[in-house]
């Protein structure tokens, strides 16, 4: 496995972002008694009101679509500092997960930054598992989402 970042760029880029944001929401709104058509507008319409508020909120907000093998298979979002880093959104593909991809992202993270936050969903046992194992802890509960934060040996 060849893991590559780069940076997020272009319509082809975006249309990935929203194929991935679909995927994590596709469950939750087929139960609409909508036709497909519509619930691709409003999944369109909360994908760019989530944009923006990312944007608003994290204004050095960087976006980076992750590679194997030069495959798409998933994207981050990151807002940095010069010694803290925070995660905003992390994505890898279903078919591609459990294969060490946001491992080596996270690993390589580390390696960076000396302080790493993100949010979880609580419900997403799978996702709070793996943060654990890197050493990532409980940092607070701001229901439906569990804070967490990995902390360098080497900070002080």
């Amino acid at each position: 496995m060849e893991v590559k970042i780069r940076t997020c760029v272009g319509q082809e880029d975006k249309l990935f972002l929203f194929d991935n944001f679909v995927e994590t929401r596709w469950a939750e709104v087929s139960y609409f008694p909508w036709s497909t058509t519509e619930k691709m507008t409003f999944l369109h319409m909360q994908f760019k009101t989530r944009q923006a508020a990312y944007r608003s909120q994290f204004p050095n907000l960087e976006t980076y679509i992750l590679l194997d093998k030069g495959e798409k298979v998933g994207h981050f979002m990151m807002s940095a500092g010069d010694k803290n880093l925070h995660l905003v959104d992390v994505f890898v593909i279903p078919s591609h997960r459990s294969k060490g991809i946001g491992r080596r992202v996270l690993l390589s993270l580390m390696e960076k930054y000396e302080s790493i936050t993100l949010q979880v969903f609580y419900e997403n046992t799978h996702a709070i598992r793996f943060y654990k194992t890197l050493g990532f802890v409980l940092a607070k509960e701001e229901v439906p989402y569990i804070k967490m934060q990995w902390k360098s040996r080497n900070t002080a």
